[in-house]
């Protein structure tokens, strides 16, 4: 099961590329099937969701396609977005909220168009070290969760369930600064 997970996210990883390469003219001509673009900048934050894209990279999978992918990791979503915008990147991959609230923002103009993963229960966590005095999620309150962009996918999701065992945005989220706490 979770190797067709995998594998899924793993195709379309490499479809994905493909299709951004603009894999081909449609004619018969001289320039049928040869890439518009053969060399790529992609930055993808490197996270669980990615793992399709780093298992193509370390397969070849995009060189046995005729594709040169310069791998450029980023540590969050919004900073590949602005990169994007600005002409650093070809493609980035990153959690889908950032890109709507980018979209909706007017930072960007951007096309989703392809799914890396789809998130199941159990792929997100909030961990603590053995000893520490945090054991449960009701433990959170007051304390600080680090997260690695504000208002990201994490850190709704964390919100979301911080609410739902008793710390609710209000009192557990500083507006100001948009960290948990």
């Amino acid at each position: 099961m979770g190797i067709r997970r995998v594998s899924g996210a793993l195709l379309a990883t490499v479809v994905a590329l493909a299709l951004a390469a603009g894999c081909s003219n449609s004619g018969n001509g001289p320039d049928a099937g040869r890439l518009e673009k053969s060399v790529l900048s992609v930055a993808v934050v490197p996270a669980v969701d990615s793992a399709g894209f780093f298992v193509a990279l370390d397969r070849g999978l995009f060189k046995a396609q005729g594709l040169t992918v310069n791998f450029v990791p980023v540590s969050s979503s919004e900073t590949a977005i602005a990169n994007q915008v600005a002409g650093a990147y070809d493609i980035t991959g990153g959690n889908y909220v950032s890109y709507i609230q980018a979209q909706q923002a007017h930072r960007a103009n951007l096309d989703i168009f392809a799914e890396g993963s789809v998130m199941e229960p159990g792929t997100q966590g909030i961990y603590t070290l053995p000893d520490s005095p945090v054991a449960n999620l009701g433990d959170l309150k007051g304390q600080t969760v680090a997260i690695n962009a504000p208002d990201n996918i994490l850190f709704l999701l964390t919100a979301s369930v911080l609410a739902e065992h008793g710390c609710p945005p209000g009192a557990c989220i500083s507006p100001a600064s948009r960290s948990l706490k």
